[in-house]
């Protein structure tokens, strides 16, 4: 067999094997899954960097990581338009780990795991109890409510998507919103840009996923303190109903910090994950 024809071949089972991408424009049927659907998320989230401290003479390098690690089971219990209001919430894993030069790994847990809630939106109340229908400890309620301060609420990227999306079509999402799909409420936070673009659709499974390419920049601190991320990823969803199947983030992180007598800087990476397997 010639290389030509090698090579005509591999190509041919390369088609084959490749799911077909849909050019064209996109329209996302926006609606939430429908009570008895249940679905597990899955997250991971790592920081690491790397700080210089001079003051004086004095140099002193340290070097800082955290990874956070969580898995929870939705079951929904009652949906209406496009958000799920009520839902049972079971909490498989969240641990977060975090080392520091010269120290052990300090690893944690939250107080929710290994336990189930139910959630429910009434209006802007988010109420949370367990399956008994008794309030949770105050430190659990606190938790699982800071998990889940959007429940209920529309998603905050679907909300900016146009009626119909062109491939190649890129629209800004503005800074609050972009703070809220981030999940951050620190108003020291300050998106200066946060894009979407509409890439590609993909038959998954049966399904219809729709791309979408993500562009961050993100600045803030605190007193002397000045950071910024440059965030790029990729989003996918589903064409009918709009559904999280995947969103993931990742770039570096800059800091510098000037007080009298001392200098800070620091640089590093950031990267973030999520997935969405429904039933």
């Amino acid at each position: 067999m010639t290389t030509t024809a090698r090579l005509v071949i591999a190509v041919a089972v390369l088609l084959v094997a490749t799911p077909a991408l849909a050019a064209g424009p996109v329209s996302i049927n926006k609606k939430a899954p429908p009570a008895g659907t249940t679905f597990t998320e899955s997250g991971d989230l790592a920081v690491d960097m790397k700080v210089a401290v001079k003051f004086g003479q004095k140099n002193i390098k340290q070097s800082f990581a955290s990874k956070t690690t969580k898995r929870k089971q939705v079951e929904v219990l009652a949906s209406k338009g496009e958000v799920i209001t009520k839902a049972r919430i079971t909490y498989k894993t969240h641990t977060e780990t975090k080392t520091q030069s010269g120290k052990p790994p300090a690893t944690s847990d939250k107080p929710f795991v290994g336990k189930s809630y139910i959630l429910e939106r009434k209006d802007e109340e988010l109420i949370v109890t367990d399956e008994q229908g008794a309030a949770p400890p105050a430190n659990e309620h606190k938790a699982v409510t800071d998990d889940n301060n959007r429940f209920g609420k529309p998603d905050g990227m679907l909300s900016q998507f146009p009626d119909k999306f062109e491939q190649g079509q890129t629209i800004d999402v503005g800074p609050e919103m972009a703070k809220e799909m981030l999940g951050g409420d620190d108003e020291n936070m300050t998106v200066t840009k946060a894009t979407i673009t509409f890439k590609k659709t993909k038959k998954i499974a049966g399904k219809e996923v729709a791309y979408f390419d993500l562009n961050f920049v993100i600045g803030g601190g605190e007193g002397p303190m000045s950071m910024s991320m440059k965030l790029q990823g990729e989003a996918a969803l589903y064409v009918d109903g709009g559904w999280p199947v995947a969103i993931s983030l990742k770039g570096p992180i800059n800091l510098t910090a000037a007080q009298p007598g001392m200098d800070v800087s620091g640089s590093g990476k950031a990267k973030f994950k999520n997935t969405w397997t429904y039933k």
